[in-house]
């Protein structure tokens, strides 16, 4: 019965570890100066803390086409919500609480005085199970079976 049990729970924690894996999200984004289209970029990430929000920590990548600013050569970045596809402006930078990013240390920054922001989700990954792990906790539900099975 011990080994059912150890069985079974092994099974689910693993089963469940690979079920909770986390999907990326790639967005593409442009802003507009004085009416009039200036530059824009992408960025992608994932969501590991299922807030729904990409922050700074999240970036697996950022690109600016004007900047060329890296995710390592951020100060700062505003948290984007997933689900509304709404990229907030509250990261810190030139002085102000208010950018969509920030670069230099904070000297520089993307924000409301004097850009329109727009984004767009380009893709949302799909979680997909991680197949070993399936696996397992498929042997394991096959053993728990041939055990109780044996039992009776």
């Amino acid at each position: 019965m011990k080994t059912s049990i150890k069985s079974l729970l092994c099974a689910v924690v693993l089963g469940g570890a690979s079920l909770a894996a986390h999907a990326t999200t790639i967005v593409s984004f442009s802003y507009d100066f004085s009416g009039s289209p200036y530059s824009g970029g992408s960025f992608a990430g994932v969501d590991s803390n299922n807030d729904g929000l990409l922050t700074l920590n999240e970036l697996s990548s950022f690109q600016d086409n004007v900047f060329g600013l890296s995710p390592a050569a951020l100060y700062d970045f505003g948290s984007f919500d997933i689900a509304n596809d709404v990229w907030h402006p509250d990261a810190n930078g030139w002085g102000r609480t208010d950018s969509w990013y920030s670069w230099g240390g904070g000297g520089s920054s993307v924000n409301p005085s004097w850009v329109q922001m727009s984004t767009t989700i380009t893709q949302r990954d799909a979680v997909v199970p991680e197949p070993a792990s399936l696996a397992i906790f498929a042997l394991g539900c096959l053993g728990l079976a041939a055990a109780r099975r044996r039992k009776q």
